[in-house]
């Protein structure tokens, strides 16, 4: 089904359903407008329009194109906010703050993006920014406030469905449309719509499984929440609204699997509720106290046994910093049991990838580059090879470039080789593209490319989070380094190692 399919279908069902503000619930969310698909395709055709003509210094033509965004749907706070960046850019401060003001009048709720953003340096040494900041921020914490509440409860589902395939159907269109509103919707708008959604969802589950074994309505809701927010962002109150869930749920006394799993999703609410990434604070203890709590609570032989080992071995090597190379007994023993466990392997890549990589190196890499010639480290062996994944649409992996392109130069004729696996989207960047992309830039190395970007089965191996990301292997065949050591003057210093000057 096309996107375009999807989204009309979606917006006819949600049409035909009692809207959310009509529906009995206790929720104090503010659910979004939703615009039909003609509104949706002019204003994606609009802000394609005004990015590539930003991205060619266009500016006229760019302000022309958001500023017939802001007609089209004056409420959307994106367009505005980028105006106000090419404001800044053209040194027209009154215009921007503007712009900037109907943006945070709009809705705008992100406050640190008001202050971090380098396309707002101009209009933040005016008197009036920091006022439109500090709305951003209260609208945040009204907010995070109504989410802490957790989900709404609907006492009626929001459509009669037949079946199991029909809800599904219908969910995949709800989730299709909502992607949509994402160019317009603001940060919390879209939070808002999403738990609004879920709520919805539930209640149509719950009224057509009502009676049947298998469904755990108070687990499908904890699961809901939880997944509102990934594990790289701070959740704040919303932790609290996860707690409160959790609490709920554990009070109806559920089963081991059900209780494990309850107590999982409050170890992750604890750790990310302010995130703290350094030991070091005062706060990083509290937090790594209650997280570990939960995580120990989780039952040996549950499903998510993993994820919670996973995560107790991430807080024991953040806990024991520069020390951490001493774990690495327990880093394997890791490896050796949970290899096979997808979520658990998710969560140890995250937190800890250089270690668990090292842990279960060798890692395959069977490939081909872009001559369709297979590609394997085996082939590489006597010789240091430094693999590389990065893409074009990559800033800091294009600004790595130069620094690559010198080693490779410098060291070659003695024995290193790079092997760039580019993460690049087909739809983007067709392979023949990408040939003539790193012709251009003087990549004279090997490039594999299978238009996967970060699903591709090499990425998917090496268990790349970020990029750019490399790994060096040595002539032996074994690891040599990975992460930050492959960046820069480190880099260089470790090949120089490997291969000394004869």
């Amino acid at each position: 089904m096309s996107m375009g399919v999807a989204a009309l279908l979606g917006w006819l069902i949600l049409a035909s359903c009692s809207p959310p503000s009509q529906q009995k619930s206790a929720s104090r969310l503010a659910v979004p407008e939703y615009f039909p698909p003609e509104v949706l395709n002019r204003y994606a055709v609009l802000m394609d329009s005004a990015m590539d003509a930003a991205a060619a210094e266009r500016w006229n033509e760019a302000i022309k194109a958001l500023e017939a965004q802001v007609e089209l749907v004056p409420n959307s706070v994106w367009p505005s906010f980028y105006l106000a960046c090419l404001r800044n850019r053209s040194g027209d401060v009154d215009a921007g703050m503007g712009d900037l003001t109907r943006a945070v009048e709009n809705g705008w709720d992100d406050p640190d993006r008001l202050e971090s953003v380098s396309d707002l340096e101009l209009l933040r040494r005016d008197a009036r920014f920091p006022s439109l900041v500090a709305q951003a921020r209260a609208r945040r914490t009204t907010e995070e406030e109504t989410f802490a509440a957790g989900l709404p409860v609907y006492r009626k589902p929001p459509y009669a469905f037949a079946d199991s395939a029909s809800l599904a159907r219908w969910v995949d269109e709800q989730r299709d449309l909502m992607r949509s509103h994402e160019q317009i919707w603001s940060v919390g708008q879209a939070l808002s719509a999403r738990m609004d959604f879920e709520a919805r969802r539930l209640a149509a589950a719950s009224a057509l499984h009502r009676g049947r074994t298998g469904f755990d309505e108070g687990i499908e809701r904890l699961r809901a929440l939880a997944a509102m927010h990934t594990i790289f962002d701070v959740w704040g109150p919303f932790a609290d609204g996860v707690q409160r869930e959790v609490e709920r749920y554990l009070a109806t006394n559920p089963g081991t699997e059900g209780r494990s799993e309850a107590e999982y999703h409050a170890g992750v609410a604890a750790y990310c509720r302010s995130r703290v990434r350094d030991p070091a604070d005062p706060g990083w203890a509290e937090q790594a106290a209650g997280a570990r709590k939960r995580f120990g609570s989780v039952a040996p032989g549950s499903h998510l046994e993993g994820s919670a080992q996973a995560w107790l071995l991430a807080l024991d090597l953040k806990k024991t910093g520069e020390y951490a190379h001493r774990l690495l007994p327990q880093v394997r023993e890791f490896a050796r049991a949970y290899r096979d466990d997808p979520a658990a392997m998710e969560i140890a890549s995250t937190f800890f990838q250089d270690r668990i990589l090292a842990a279960i190196w060798p890692v395959p890499l069977d490939a081909a580059d872009l001559d369709g010639r297979p590609v394997s480290v085996d082939q590489f062996h006597g010789r240091v090879l430094l693999v590389d994944f990065w893409a074009t649409w990559c800033g800091p992996c294009v600004a790595e470039l130069p620094a690559i392109r010198d080693l490779y130069a410098k060291y070659h004729a003695r024995g290193l080789d790079v092997l760039s696996i580019s993460l690049d989207y087909s739809d983007r960047m067709p392979a023949e593209k990408l040939r003539e992309w790193t012709e251009s830039h003087e990549m004279p190395w090997r490039q594999v490319y299978d238009g996967q970007a970060w699903k591709g089965p090499v990425a998917q191996a090496f268990m790349v989070k970020g990029i750019p990301y490399a790994v060096l292997v040595g002539p032996d065949g074994s690891l040599a380094a990975s992460g930050n050591e492959c960046r820069g003057e480190r880099l260089a210093a470790i090949v120089a190692k490997l291969l000394p000057e004869k």
